[in-house]
C-alpha cells in the first residue's frame, strides 16, 4: 500500500490498462467471479485517482498494478534549499562591505582613541544584515 497522501494522485491510461490486464489474470486464476471481474474491470477503466485502482486489488494477492508512472510530485516544503535573490545578494554585499571596512576602522579608533565600543555596531550590523539576507531567502521560498 502507498502512503495516504499519495492516494489522490491521478492515474493515466497505462495504469488503467495494466489494472484491467491484471484483473483478467486474477479471473483466469479463479480468484474472482465473472461478474466481479466485469465490475472491477469497469471501475479500473473509469478510475481517475490512484486509490480507485488500489482498492480493486486490496483482497487479491500479487500481481498488483505498477503505479511508478504516477509518482508523487517533488517535495517543495522545508526540504528545499534556500534560493538566493537579488535582495539577499545585495544584503550579503552590504554586510561584506561593512565587515571589510568596519573592522579596520574599529581597530584604528579602538587603539588610537580608546573607542573600543566601535566594534559593537560593526559586528551587530554584520549579523543583522546577514540575518535579513536569510529572511529574504526564506520569504522567496514561501512565495
Amino acid at each position: 500500500m502507498v502512503e495516504a497522501r499519495f492516494m489522490n494522485l491521478r492515474v493515466g491510461d497505462a495504469e488503467r490498462d495494466e489494472s484491467a490486464r491484471l484483473l483478467s489474470e486474477h479471473f483466469g486464476a479463479g480468484r474472482i467471479s465473472p461478474a466481479e471481474h466485469e465490475e472491477r474491470r469497469a471501475k479500473a477503466m473509469s478510475a481517475v485517482i490512484r486509490s480507485e485502482l488500489e482498492v480493486l486489488f486490496e483482497d487479491l494477492p500479487a500481481p498488483h498494478p505498477d503505479m511508478s508512472a504516477a509518482q508523487p510530485p517533488a517535495r517543495t516544503d522545508s526540504g528545499e534549499a534556500l534560493r538566493e535573490t537579488r535582495l539577499s545578494n545585495a544584503l550579503i554585499l552590504m554586510a561584506g562591505i561593512l565587515f571589510i571596512g568596519g573592522v579596520p576602522a574599529s581597530f584604528v579608533l579602538g587603539f588610537t582613541s580608546g573607542l573600543w565600543w566601535v566594534f559593537l555596531p560593526v559586528f551587530g550590523g554584520v549579523f543583522v544584515i546577514g540575518g535579513a539576507s536569510e529572511l529574504a531567502k526564506r520569504r522567496r521560498l514561501q512565495d
